[in-house]
């Protein structure tokens, strides 16, 4: 499957652990020379457009990202989607700007090795990068073309995860078009708002359903149906609210014994370790059935919602491809120990992000005389969580 593969990746590996950065080009012929150029942090996706997949295998050996796409308008129209896909997955992004007509591949058969170094020390961040491409088109002329570049940038910013890195780059891009900073945060919450309700979206339009088919109900059997339909929408809804990392973790948990036994017993896992509700109370189970010296599957306690979760995770298991099978190969062996700890690094860096964004909301309502303490507190947070990201990259425990 292509989109969930980067070119250059399997030989870049440890470049990339040791750089703890990664150039993004567009094609096999950029890779191949950047690497023989030196550059063996650097990949490309595999005949396709950059995906989700591709960004997130990429962010387990480097958190920072140079792209590096053709200076024409396709490259430049490439380069600004990979930066949005890229920021949701929490990279920090410079963009190396190359000479119209140049590729990477062209530009180092050209120039040699120490101009390209140059570029990529001369990268700018995606701010000056869309706001370069915007001056260009023409639209910083006007104040309306003004308005939508400005807008266009907010959307951008609402991309990064990091609450404080957008709250900086606000202030930057304030004091880059000579704006009030409350205008621009007002952009801000009412784009993030605008994400979150679309969101919800599906969720809103089933409960308008179940509320229609209510009013319509006449007799106590469909009332009761009705009601039925109301518990399990809530007990989906619970379901929904995991992480995905809470959801992976309980999946090893409840299939593999020898691993629910190093969670409990050596890293020493608890329910309250998990976020979200039901997560915890999977997990309890989980323990308890263990205690017991019973399969958690067969837990006397368990619930109808419980034991249907339970039994989706121990069938939950990525199937390989159709072409995969079709050369007569078996599924992978899964890595359990490198599952186990990738995802209770998230869960931690998710709570770190969880007290930043807190602190951060603490902050906008006091005055600079009374904020000093938070912010130390949030430095603590950010230096914690550097620490939680470097650790995702090396090789299990």
């Amino acid at each position: 499957d292509k989109s969930r593969v980067l070119y250059g990746l399997y030989h870049g590996k440890q470049e990339l652990r040791t750089q703890n950065a990664a150039i993004l080009v567009e094609g096999y012929a950029d890779v191949l020379t950047l690497h023989q150029a030196g550059f063996k942090n650097t990949v490309a996706s595999s005949g396709t457009a950059l995906t989700k997949e591709q960004l997130q295998l990429l962010h387990r050996y480097a958190k920072n990202l140079y792209i590096v796409y053709d200076a024409d308008a396709a490259g430049i129209n490439a380069a600004m989607r990979g930066l949005e896909l890229a920021l949701e997955e929490g990279f920090e992004i410079k963009i190396v700007q190359l000479p119209k007509g140049d590729d990477p591949d062209s530009f180092v058969q050209a120039h040699g090795t120490d101009a390209f170094k140059i570029k990529l020390r001369d990268a700018v961040s995606f701010l000056d990068f869309e706001a370069e491409t915007f001056k260009n088109s023409g639209k910083l002329e006007t104040p309306a073309g003004q308005a939508e570049a400005v807008r266009s940038l907010v959307r951008t910013i609402s991309k990064v995860q990091d609450p404080l890195q957008r709250d900086f780059m606000i202030r930057s891009l304030a004091g880059k078009f000579g704006l009030n900073e409350s205008l621009l945060y007002d952009e801000l919450k009412k784009i993030l708002s605008d994400k979150f309700l679309k969101q919800q979206y599906s969720q809103r339009a089933e409960q308008h359903a179940f509320e229609e088919n209510v009013a319509k109900v006449g007799n106590p059997v469909h009332a009761q149906t009705a009601a039925e339909q109301k518990k399990q929408q809530e007990l989906s809804k619970e379901k929904t609210a995991l992480l995905a990392v809470e959801s992976e973790l309980l999946r090893v948990a409840v299939t593999y014994r020898g691993e629910r036994q190093f969670m409990l017993n050596v890293l020493k896992l608890v329910p309250e370790n998990f976020f979200s509700p039901f997560a915890q109370k999977i997990f309890a189970i989980i323990r308890d059935a263990e205690a017991q010296d019973i399969d958690p599957l067969y837990s006397p306690h368990l619930q109808e919602d419980e034991s249907n979760y339970l039994t989706d995770l121990v069938i939950r298991r990525e199937a390989p491809s159709d072409t995969w099978l079709k050369f007569g190969q078996e599924a992978l062996e899964e890595n359990t120990r490198k599952i186990i700890r990738d995802c209770i690094f998230k869960m931690r860096l998710h709570g770190i992000q969880s007290e930043i964004a807190s602190l951060q909301d603490q902050l906008r309502q006091m005055s600079d005389d009374d904020s000093l303490e938070v912010l130390k507190k949030i430095q603590v947070l950010i230096n914690q969580q550097e620490e939680v990201r470097r650790e995702l990259a090396p090789p299990l425990f």
